[in-house]
């Protein structure tokens, strides 16, 4: 399932554990789902970078030369600012337009509320949002 040790590493300590008991951050580990892919990224090594798609988002490893160690070996990939807005990251300031998706994305809206209120930022965005899906574009 895992295209890298580093992926697999990181999806270990954040959603093996959550497996029945709360919500993934990735998504579960399906072989059947999950997709490995290399894809067009300017800025890394023979202008390509691994990737693996999960339920959720993805993962990327840009540079496989950089060090295993570092927590920015493997980087969690923007895919829903994607879908929102429409700009395909293809490097580190390279970006291609494209329409945005026509698709609904789903939250986790009752945990992000909890956790928004107990961080107590839930009301700001209340007061200052009256359509959440309205102006969610522009939260990135």
């Amino acid at each position: 399932v895992f295209a890298d040790a580093a992926f697999r590493g990181l999806w270990r300590r954040t959603d093996e554990l959550a497996e029945g008991k709360r919500g993934y951050l990735w998504g579960p580990a399906d072989a059947a789902k999950t997709v490995v892919a290399r894809e067009p990224y300017a800025d890394a090594p023979g202008g390509s970078r691994l990737v693996e798609y999960f339920d959720k988002t993805r993962m990327e490893r840009t540079n496989p030369a950089a060090s295993r160690a570092s927590a920015a070996f493997v980087t969690n990939g923007l895919l829903a600012k994607e879908l929102i807005t429409g700009k395909l990251q293809l490097g580190n300031t390279k970006f291609e337009e494209r329409q945005p998706a026509a698709i609904t994305i789903a939250l986790e809206i009752i945990v992000m509320e909890e956790y928004l209120a107990k961080v107590g930022i839930l009301r700001v965005l209340q007061e200052r949002t009256t359509d959440v899906f309205k102006s969610i574009s522009d939260i990135f």
